[in-house]
């Protein structure tokens, strides 16, 4: 018998584009039968016909891994965003 979810979550990562273009994340959550839950994910770029999927059960995408990612990203942009400013000012 195969695993049924009871739980699913969809989050869009761009909804402000078109409808024929998006990055989806959908998240199961599936019982194990020990009172615990793992997680199957399908992170999916679609582009109008067409579709490319990546199927995430060992390696799920966590809301820990998205803040370590975003964290990294702010700096990483801190740290790119100065490096254009002084360029700038040498220029001058």
């Amino acid at each position: 018998m195969e695993p049924k979810s009871i739980h699913r979550h969809v989050f869009i990562f761009n909804p402000q584009d078109n409808g024929g273009e998006a990055l989806s994340l959908v998240t199961d959550f599936i019982g194990n039968g020990d009172g615990e839950i793992y997680t199957s994910q399908e992170l999916t770029l679609h582009s109008y016909c067409n579709a490319a999927t990546f199927i995430l059960i060992g390696s799920p995408i966590t809301s820990n891994s998205l803040r370590k990612l975003a964290d990294e990203l702010d700096c990483q942009h801190d740290t790119a965003l100065e490096l254009v400013r002084t360029k700038e000012e040498l220029k001058c």
